[in-house]
Parts: structure tokens; C-alpha cells; sequence
């Protein structure tokens, strides 16, 4: 809603003189209804906007916002209007994210099969260590081997 409307929609019916007597002095009659009758080039000082709002009973952030629509002032964006090249700097931002993200991705997929990994190997060392411990020979490849290093290990 542009300020024009904003002031026609809260007036009452009230006179431009009613208007600037709520404003409590913050805007004179005459410069209230160029506001409301003229095309609107620029943000007024902030007591006039405050006025705006007492005499219209509403929010200042509905007169900032009404004046921001009948300024042509992007409203959409709570950041602005940007910059074609502060576009581009945005794009290639994005960009390197998606690819940090991608190497993270990897990363993660990589480090859970090597706990998966990791996981199923204790388990097999755990279960078979007992059996090891009986049969050294297992280990070492064959009984002969077995007895060399059971023979190192008395000395």
C-alpha cells in the first residue's frame, strides 16, 4: 500500500487541518496534504514520519513502509536492491559452498565405510583372538613357525 492510500484508507473524513492538529505539531496543514496530494520524491525527516503515524493511528514501520512502495523502494528483498556485479559475488559464493559441501559429503561417506570398516574388523579380531591365543600356528602360517616363535618368546 503506497502512502496515498495509507492516508485515504485512515483519514475518517477527517480535514487536513484535523490531521496535522493529531500530528501535535509535527506537520502543518499545508504540508500534510501536499504528502497526500502530491507525488511523494523523497523520504521526509523522521518527526514527519512519526506525525504521519500518530495522525493516521498506525505504525511508523507502515508509514516507512507505505513511503518505500510510492518511492518505487524494492520491498521484497529485506536486503536491498543489489548490484549486478554484488549478484555475481553472491552466484560465486554460492558456488564455492556447493562445492565445499560436496567435499564434505565425500568426506563423510568416506570416513563412515572406514568406521564400518573399521567396526567389522575389530569384531572378527575379538572373536578370533581366543582362537589365536590356542592355536598360535594359525597365526604364523604353519606348526613349524609356531614353534619357532613359541621357542623365541622362553628365551
Amino acid at each position: 500500500m503506497d502512502l496515498h492510500t495509507l492516508i485515504e484508507t485512515h483519514k475518517d473524513g477527517r480535514s487536513y487541518q484535523a490531521l496535522a492538529d493529531s500530528s501535535n505539531g509535527a506537520i502543518s496543514q499545508k504540508a500534510f496534504q501536499a504528502i497526500a496530494t502530491r507525488e511523494i520524491k523523497a523520504f521526509p525527516n523522521a518527526e514527519t514520519i512519526k506525525g504521519i503515524a500518530r495522525a493516521l493511528n498506525v505504525q511508523e514501520r507502515r508509514v516507512i513502509s507505505a513511503l518505500a512502495e510510492s518511492l518505487g523502494l524494492c520491498q521484497d528483498d529485506p536486503t536491498g536492491p543489489r548490484s549486478p556485479q554484488a549478484v555475481a559475488d553472491l552466484e560465486e559464493q554460492h558456488s564455492k559452498l556447493l562445492e565445499k559441501l560436496h567435499h564434505l559429503k565425500e568426506q563423510i561417506y568416506f570416513w563412515q565405510n572406514h568406521a564400518a570398516t573399521y567396526r567389522k574388523y575389530r569384531q572378527h579380531f575379538t572373536r578370533l583372538q581366543p582362537i589365536a591365543q590356542q592355536r598360535p600356528w594359525l597365526i604364523a602360517g604353519t606348526q613349524h613357525q609356531a614353534d619357532h616363535m613359541n621357542a623365541n618368546e622362553s628365551r
